[in-house]
């Protein structure tokens, strides 16, 4: 499939849209757009809890 220049067949029929692939910086873009949407800022999950940046003491 790729060499026929299609998407791979599970994130071609995703249908959350979840699965993303072609190009990196095309994907890094998307994903970019998402973390952003969602109001997690630049900040990757789970960093502030492993971090303990929300004042959470394991």
């Amino acid at each position: 499939r790729l060499a026929e220049g299609k998407l791979p067949l599970c994130a071609e029929m995703c249908s959350t849209k979840a699965l993303l692939a072609g190009d990196g910086a095309k994907v890094s873009d998307i994903f970019r757009e998402r973390i952003m949407y969602r109001g997690a800022g630049a900040m990757q999950w789970g960093w502030g809890v492993a971090y303990d940046k929300q004042g959470i003491k394991g």
